[in-house]
């Protein structure tokens, strides 16, 4: 009898001891996390400051404004780094706009000169679509704004269905190759390389029929296109929380160039 006893408290005691510690584990992820968006938002203060050039902070020199027990301020860090000159966007659904520099903001002191090749298609459509099927392949629609005399715009269409589907009627298409290549994980079908930039500051770039993300390179180096910021809080007993924002240079809205009737 006073072994059964003994083995119902061990029992016992142990399931108690896991509850607590299972409760603290959750308490103090909660608490990370909460200091990861602190974290974040410093990150964002820093990332606006004039001249600031990537790096990272932790959280002592970031003077992260928490008032959290049990993390860590010296382990946990701040990065803030500048999009590099490969350029993989965010996904930009159907008759949306991604802003895109070809000079730096804002005061557009270099002139690019190079060609840039945009990779797009990732969302795995593959229908032209005809009279009954919709279209699931996306069109590009790229407008080049040239903010200097002779302040000209410039206009190009990526498209990839031949004719006899729904494809954008009209001449002066840019060449589309259909040659999947894969960026971060996901699988563009289709590119084009474009030329003759030297002047034009800004592109437009709206997609039609369907959403899609971009890759854009160029064949000179290309101004960052914003930061991304990464916060990883972590506690004083292990738990650690990450929480990562990229902070995009000013987007303007798709209706820009667009006029409903």
């Amino acid at each position: 009898m006073i072994a059964l006893l003994m083995t119902i408290v061990a029992a016992t005691s142990f399931r108690l001891t896991t509850d607590i510690q299972s409760s603290k584990l959750q308490e103090e992820s909660v608490r990370a996390l909460a200091a990861a968006d602190a974290g974040i938002e410093a990150g964002l203060r820093l990332a606006n400051t004039a001249g600031l050039p990537s790096q990272q902070f932790s959280f002592d020199d970031a003077n992260v404004g928490i008032d959290v027990v049990g993390i860590d301020l010296a382990r946990s860090q701040i990065t803030i780094t500048d999009t590099g000159s490969t350029f993989v966007s965010q996904l930009i659904l159907k008759d949306e706009q991604l802003t895109y520099y070809l000079q730096e903001y804002p005061d557009y002191g270099a002139n690019y000169t190079g060609d840039i090749t945009v990779l797009f298609g990732s969302e795995g459509g593959a229908d032209c679509g005809s009279s009954t099927t919709p279209r699931t392949i996306p069109a590009i629609e790229i407008s080049f704004i040239q903010g200097v005399s002779p302040n000209q715009v410039k206009r190009e269409i990526l498209e990839p269905c031949p004719p006899g589907t729904s494809q954008i009627e009209g001449v002066g298409h840019a060449t589309v190759l259909s040659v999947p290549e894969t960026v971060d994980g996901a699988t563009y079908n289709y590119s084009a390389t474009l030329s003759g930039l030297s002047g034009y500051e800004i592109a437009f770039m709206r997609t039609l029929f369907a959403g899609t993300r971009f890759v854009v390179r160029g064949s000179a180096p290309l101004p960052a296109q914003g930061k991304l910021i990464r916060s990883e809080a972590r506690s004083l007993s292990g738990p650690s929380k990450v929480v990562t924002i990229f902070q995009s240079l000013p987007q303007l809205p798709a209706d820009f160039f667009v006029t409903t009737f």
